[in-house]
């Protein structure tokens, strides 16, 4: 377990490649689980229960999609690099979740504080970078089509689950 928690760990740090780390079908239904909990428990400084679940739900359900239309001509890497970025994504959640719970606080705690601006500008970014870091490895291109990629992902994502949640009236 601590081997699987570190190797998700240098790959946040850029250290490791997505096609190092492990494809076990079990290993995915854990990550799964365990990004859905800690992207719920992330936003939950934000929403009530029911929304940060549902955009949870919908982070990872539009996850799954993209990699799989990304991927659909290398089939063969569609769960090793499923699991990178659920692993990687797990451990910049938790990461997250720890800069919210530092930085918003107060009795306004949808505003930012320039600090707080800038340090979520910068936590945005490497996530950007990780994500373009697993992309450019499983799709063998070049780091800045993984970040043009990343951010192209990051911008539909938000779209997407701005869209479903307003559909759905949460």
């Amino acid at each position: 377990m601590l081997a699987t928690i570190s190797y998700y760990t240098h790959l946040t740090l850029l250290k490791s490649k997505p096609q190092d780390g492990p494809t076990s079908a079990t290993l995915q239904k854990i990550l799964l689980l365990v990004f859905l909990l800690s992207a719920t428990a992330k936003s939950l400084v934000f929403y009530d229960m029911t929304r940060s679940m549902a955009n949870s739900l919908i982070d990872l359900i539009f996850l799954i999609v993209f990699i799989r239309v990304m991927l659909s001509a290398k089939p063969e890497r569609i769960h090793q690099t499923l699991n990178a970025m659920l692993g990687a994504g797990v451990i910049l959640n938790s990461v997250i979740g720890v800069a919210t719970q530092n930085l918003m606080q107060g009795p306004d705690t949808k505003t930012l504080t320039e600090f707080a601006s800038v340090a979520f500008f910068i936590i945005f970014s490497w996530v950007v970078l990780v994500h373009a870091h697993i992309i450019r490895h499983a799709t063998e291109s070049t780091l800045s089509v993984g970040a043009l990629i990343s951010l192209g992902y990051s911008f539909v994502s938000t779209i997407v689950m701005v869209t479903v949640i307003g559909l759905l009236g949460i």
